[in-house]
């Protein structure tokens, strides 16, 4: 799966704000200091990115220390769950369409060898495995995050 021929060249990692910008969707009120000691245990301080597949959120730190979000996101159906574990960034494309669904995905931030990643993508619509982001947010993940980086999805 390589980018387009037009595809910008990867985003170098960019400072991110040291206080998240407010969210404005009801699911997405949730604050930082809101997210339970359980929430932020489960993410190691090593990982630069956590997901949280039941609170429908997804956060970046750098040493154990929130950098952006938490974000809403949008999650696995079923039958096509988001996989749980620890993973690392394979690799990144600004623009991607999948080869499976013909979908575009972009700010796509491969975790897994089997093609799920971080996207831009509706939070209004499960997916098929990947974690949707907003378009505010998708960027975001896409600049922070660096091949070799841990993911960590509880």
């Amino acid at each position: 799966m390589a980018p387009s021929a037009h595809a910008r060249p990867p985003a170098t990692r960019t400072p991110l704000p040291a206080t998240p910008p407010p969210l404005a969707t009801p699911s997405s009120r949730q604050a930082v200091s809101e997210l339970t000691a359980a929430e932020r245990a489960a993410c190691p301080a090593r990982a630069m990115a956590c997901v949280n597949v039941g609170a429908k959120l997804a956060w970046l730190q750098h040493d154990g220390v929130l950098s952006y979000g938490p974000v809403p996101i949008a999650t696995g159906r079923p039958g096509l769950e988001t996989p749980r574990g620890t993973f690392t960034v394979l690799r990144k494309y600004v623009h991607h369409v999948s080869s499976y669904y013909g979908q575009p995905m972009p700010y796509s931030v491969f975790f897994t060898d089997y093609g799920i990643a971080f996207h831009e993508g509706p939070l209004d619509t499960s997916s098929h495995g990947c974690v949707h982001l907003t378009r505010t947010a998708a960027p975001k993940f896409y600049a922070a995050l660096a091949y070799g980086d841990e993911v960590v999805v509880a």
